[in-house]
């Protein structure tokens, strides 16, 4: 999980507001699902359900494809008890693939 912003304790009415702004914005951006993920490099094998460990540490919410070296399809089977830790994942030929993870 990304971290939020910490302000710093100073006594510089300039600087407290600064700070101010950048916490409003920097935080807008924690909350977004997108950005909290992990970069997974998979090797798929045509028809075979393969459990990926995605390292969140909370169930995942979806995926990015990033590179393929073939052009083949790949989904996932609906999440399960286990989705803290794993995406189960499946293609219709043999793959390799990174995926964003979020």
């Amino acid at each position: 999980m990304l971290s939020p912003f910490a302000k710093l304790l100073v006594e510089d009415e300039t600087l407290n507001r600064v700070q101010d702004r950048v916490k409003a914005s920097l935080d807008e951006l924690v909350r977004v699902p997108l950005l909290d993920g992990r970069l997974v490099e998979v090797r798929l094998t045509f028809g075979v359900l393969t459990p990926v460990e995605h390292g969140l540490d909370r169930p995942w919410t979806g995926y990015i494809v990033v590179a393929r070296d073939q052009n083949a399809v790949i989904f996932n089977q609906a999440p399960a008890g286990d989705s803290d830790r794993f995406l189960y994942l499946q293609s219709f030929a043999d793959i390799n693939a990174t995926l964003w993870v979020f």
